[in-house]
């Protein structure tokens, strides 16, 4: 026999999830505009001859993840898809690399499609290649 408590059960847990996506995305969109900030001092850096790569070991998984988190609500709220099509094995793949300029030009990419696609959907394909074929 149902309870009371059941649907307000429900309606909180959808409300918990809900709150911890968009504060995700408000993560995520600030560590954007931090990188947008150090983009610009990046910039002066190239101009004057001092700029360096960051290097730091990271997860594929994690990249896709923080790209995943804002574009799939974006996508949604303008009635477009967001797959990312990526195996379990490219995602354990760890290396060494400028995670912050890799996100930068996935964002850059994923945001262009975004702003040019009406209808259908987005599909962004991770593979990793060992070497350049």
């Amino acid at each position: 026999m149902p309870t009371p408590m059941k649907p307000a059960n429900k309606l909180l847990t959808k409300n918990i999830e809900t709150s911890q996506k968009h504060f995700k995305i408000g993560k995520v969109s600030t560590t954007m505009m931090l990188s947008l900030t150090e983009d610009i001092l990046d910039l002066a850096k190239m101009q004057s001859g001092t700029f360096t790569l960051n290097e730091e070991p990271f997860v594929v998984a994690a990249l896709i993840e923080e790209v995943e988190y804002i574009f799939e609500f974006q996508c949604a709220r303008k009635g477009i898809y967001f797959r990312v099509d990526a195996d379990q094995q490219t995602k354990a793949v760890r290396f060494n690399s400028d995670v912050g300029r890799l996100k930068q030009v996935l964002l850059n990419l994923v945001s262009n499609a975004f702003k040019f696609t009406d209808r259908g959907g987005i599909t962004v394909a991770v593979r990793v290649s060992r070497g350049f074929d």
